[in-house]
């Protein structure tokens, strides 16, 4: 079963539990079964995170309803970011092994990346693990555009896309 309570020890529920506190460029959407956020890594330009509304330590166990919603706002964050940035491919990932509370990173892949042919994480973790990982690491949190640029141009292809919205 899925709870509308928070979990405190939850980083995804503290980020939800007051949207207001976000700096901008960071919230991209309200929807009404989950909230896209924009990614830390835009290396991959248009990296968006979608956080269920709802925590639960998986997505089954959220109701059929939550869970076919939550699934078509992915779609329609994944068209908004196609459509803004024209990537050659768009990777998606429901992972949690990190944190348990349902999530969809939505990666953008661009064909003149020199690492295209690997997961994300491979090359993240090998910034993580070299000898400059602060320079590596900067390097993959920067984009051509600044963050919020990248924020509200996904924004406005998710209002162009019809995009459905939470009454807040």
């Amino acid at each position: 079963m899925s709870s509308t309570s928070l979990n405190p020890s939850c980083p995804f529920c503290h980020r939800l539990s007051d949207t207001n506190r976000e700096p901008p460029g960071e919230l991209v959407w309200s929807f009404p079964n989950s909230i896209a956020f924009l990614g830390r890594w835009q290396h991959w330009q248009g990296y968006v995170v979608l956080v269920s509304r709802h925590h639960c330590r998986e997505p089954i166990h959220l109701q059929p309803e939550e869970l076919l919603g939550f699934t078509q706002e992915m779609y329609l964050l994944a068209r908004a970011v196609e459509k803004a940035f024209a990537p050659n491919k768009l990777n998606y990932e429901l992972l949690g092994n990190q944190v348990e509370h349902p999530h969809w990173h939505i990666f953008p892949r661009y064909a003149n990346e020199a690492e295209r042919l690997q997961p994300v994480w491979v090359v993240i973790s090998a910034a993580e693990t070299a000898s400059n990982c602060k320079e590596e690491i900067a390097m993959l949190e920067a984009g051509e555009l600044q963050r919020t640029e990248i924020c509200h141009k996904l924004k406005t292809t998710l209002k162009l896309l019809n995009a459905p919205r939470n009454p807040e």
